[in-house]
């Protein structure tokens, strides 16, 4: 039963150790955090290279809350649920829920379950004092395009028909980007979008953090390129406003909470799409984290700052509410 906190520990101290004999990481004239750059130092020598092509990166992923994820918050109430065929999870606080959350969770649209960011929605729900419901969306390629679009529509109808107000749809990465389309029409009360995909054309110039990140801080250039082909059927129009909700109109889309990281290939579309909303006249509360990459929170387990930077966004949903 201690194996996975005798793991963690392990690993942090190996970070911590990283981070005093590497110091931090610095380029482009940022600097990132010294334990993340341990754990980035460490990936980038292959420690963990994942074998098995696909189903070896699900289920590296998996395992990953094992390795790295947040502590399970035992104060809070977890219970499996249905959402027409899909398998959800809900997630109680103790006392009464200030909101209802509806979660989508990461993975390019290719990996990523409800037991991947079970962690992460534990967290959330207890430091932000909110109901999530985790939705575990259908996956390319199995899947593709839009099938991962239409079960977050059919999760918010679910979500609007049976939970309490106020209602809020969140999400991380490909999460986020489902998260987006259905705040478009301005149905949710708040969009939480962690380091968002908003634009799939990803066109060369218009992002300069593609460039600047797309080797060596986790996220790459190549595996966006990778997720991409195995979600968009032949001849898709990446521009449709599902994939690239940055492009539609966004005139009535919900108030908007957006993190991003300072070394990640997406940082600036997330910039982005917070200031395409304001030009719209949509409230944005943008919290950027600097030091961090891509995917912060999978490793908030044991990366302090990455940590700190997950109870930041449940505190922003908290005064948002409030």
């Amino acid at each position: 039963m201690q194996l996975p906190f005798l793991r963690q520990a392990a690993l942090r101290g190996g970070l911590a150790l990283g981070a005093a004999l590497g110091g931090p990481i610095r380029a482009h004239g940022q600097t990132m955090d010294p334990h993340m750059s341990a754990l980035v130092r460490f990936a980038n020598r292959g420690v963990g290279r994942v074998n098995g092509g696909l189903e070896g990166l699900r289920a590296r992923y998996e395992s990953g809350p094992r390795w790295t994820g947040l502590r399970p918050e035992r104060s809070v109430a977890v219970s499996a649920l249905r959402i027409g065929d899909l398998p959800a999870r809900q997630y109680l606080p103790r006392g009464a829920a200030r909101a209802s959350v509806l979660y989508f969770h990461g993975g390019g649209f290719i990996i990523g379950s409800l037991d991947s960011h079970d962690p992460l929605c534990r967290r959330l729900a207890r430091m932000a004092g909110v109901r999530v419901v985790s939705v575990g969306y259908r996956l390319a390629p199995e899947h593709p395009f839009p099938a991962a679009h239409e079960d977050a529509a059919a999760a918010w109808a679910w979500t609007r028909a049976n939970l309490p107000g106020p209602l809020v749809v969140a999400g991380d990465s490909a999460g986020a980007n489902l998260a987006a389309g259905v705040a478009l029409a301005g149905e949710p009360d708040l969009q939480v979008l962690l380091y968002p995909v908003v634009d799939m054309l990803h066109q060369d110039g218009l992002y300069p953090s593609i460039e600047l990140f797309k080797e060596g801080y986790l996220l790459t250039g190549e595996g966006m390129r990778e997720c991409a082909r195995l979600l968009l059927p032949p001849d898709q129009d990446a521009a449709d406003p599902r994939l690239s909700p940055l492009r539609a109109d966004l005139s009535r889309a919900s108030p908007a909470l957006i993190a991003t990281a300072g070394f990640d290939p997406l940082r600036d579309q997330g910039l982005a799409y917070a200031e395409a909303l304001r030009r719209a006249g949509r409230r944005v509360t943008l919290l950027e984290e600097p030091r961090l990459v891509h995917g912060y929170a999978d490793f908030a387990g044991v990366v302090p700052e990455a940590r700190r930077a997950v109870d930041r966004v449940a505190a922003a949903i908290r005064a948002e509410l409030e």
